[in-house]
């Protein structure tokens, strides 16, 4: 089992390398602060959600309502479910999902942002993008991947810290 998860961790490091940013600290934490942005134009502006991650483990979600960002949740993650955010993002290469991507609709956008360190890549659409079991290394499929994993971590009853 050890040498599985030493693997994985090599593995892991090797495919963020390939962005030119390395992922990971020597005691293997984050080496940025990772953030992921999911908003939904309409009647009011934007709105939606923010989830930031920083490289300690700790965590935060916020509401966004007009360009303001409202608190709603924080916590820590432990180096398990750090390594699993990790793996999760190598597994779909988020550090080479293009700039810009998507299909600007004529109204009420819905946008995912990811930015870590000096990377940042977002996907435009009508709908939110759903995981492709077909066609798991699309675009929009690694976008809903990588979203649906680290919200469903930070979201977990356990987590919450106040």
């Amino acid at each position: 089992m050890r040498y599985l998860v030493t693997g994985l961790c090599l593995t892991v490091v090797v495919g963020f390398s390939s962005a030119g940013d390395e992922p990971l600290t020597k005691d293997g934490k984050l080496a940025h602060a990772l953030k992921i942005t999911q908003l939904q134009g309409g009647f009011a502006g934007f709105t939606g959600v923010e989830y930031t991650i920083e490289p300690d483990g700790t965590w935060a979600t916020a509401s966004v309502f007009r360009q303001k960002l409202t608190p709603k949740d924080k916590g820590k993650l432990s180096d398990k479910e750090l390594r699993a955010i990790i793996g999760l993002l190598a597994k779909n290469e988020f550090q080479k999902l293009p700039a810009k991507s998507g299909k600007q609709p004529g109204a009420n956008p819905h946008t995912i942002t990811i930015e870590y360190g000096k990377f940042k890549a977002t996907l435009v659409g009508q709908m939110p993008p759903k995981v492709d079991t077909d066609n798991v290394q699309s675009i929009e499929s690694r976008f809903a991947a990588i979203l649906r994993g680290v919200s469903g971590t930070l979201k977990s009853p356990d987590k919450k810290v106040g």
